[in-house]
């Protein structure tokens, strides 16, 4: 998840991103030091110096490419503060849409997990439901999907979005569903998908909620 866009009380941040895959290292507080060209703390003023950490940052780590903060990369583009605000409230709202569609997803798939486990199994005991969703092996397949859940709440906690943040965040629920996703998770949840109606209904929402959140600006 390409994370650590912001802005801290004394500067932006940036984060480094390797050649492949979707995991970046967020570079937070980038304050003082030979780099700071001064200017009022969080002002734009403090822009230059933070994109000459990052390139000496990425000059450390061959392959990792800098990439500015949304702010930056917001000048770079000329784009007018009311549109940049508004854009962000698009892309959250869009990550929003998209928590949701997964949380139903993840409740319907558990619920009907649920019913093949105490066929197997026996009643669940009241009260041990969840200690089973954690600890048993039966249940392990739904971690990839409680994963994305978490990594969308990590995004949703930064202060600002980049578009690629979002791409990324779509490619990766679409992968996770798709063939190319993790095979037990894949098999798990095409045998819930044909057989609960509640899950058909989530799963076209999700698709619904993908393709949207791939068009945002």
């Amino acid at each position: 998840m390409t994370r650590g866009f912001g802005s801290d009380i004394h500067g932006c941040l940036g984060m480094l991103r390797p050649a492949t895959g979707n995991t970046g290292i967020s570079l937070a507080r980038l304050t003082g030091g030979p780099a700071y060209t001064g200017g009022a703390p969080g002002t734009d003023r403090e822009l230059p110096a933070c994109a000459q950490i990052l390139q000496q940052a990425s000059a450390a780590l061959p392959g990792w490419t800098p990439v500015a903060c949304p702010r930056a990369m917001n000048m770079e583009k000329g784009m007018p503060n009311e549109q940049f605000l508004a854009t962000q409230e698009t892309r959250r709202s869009g990550l929003q849409a998209l928590r949701a569609a997964l949380l139903q997803v993840h409740k319907e798939v558990i619920g009907y997990d649920r019913g093949q486990y105490e066929r197997l199994n026996g009643p669940i005991p009241a009260g041990l439901f969840v200690q089973l969703v954690t600890e048993d092996n039966f249940f392990r397949w739904l971690d990839p999907l409680s994963r994305l859940i978490i990594e969308i709440d990590e995004e949703l906690e930064s202060a600002e979005h980049h578009d690629e943040t979002c791409r990324a965040v779509a490619r990766a629920t679409e992968r996770l569903f798709s063939d190319k996703g993790d095979g037990t998770f894949r098999k798990r949840y095409q045998e819930a998908l044909q057989d609960e109606s509640g899950v058909i209904v989530a799963h076209g929402r999700l698709m619904s909620v993908i393709g949207q959140l791939r068009q945002l600006p």
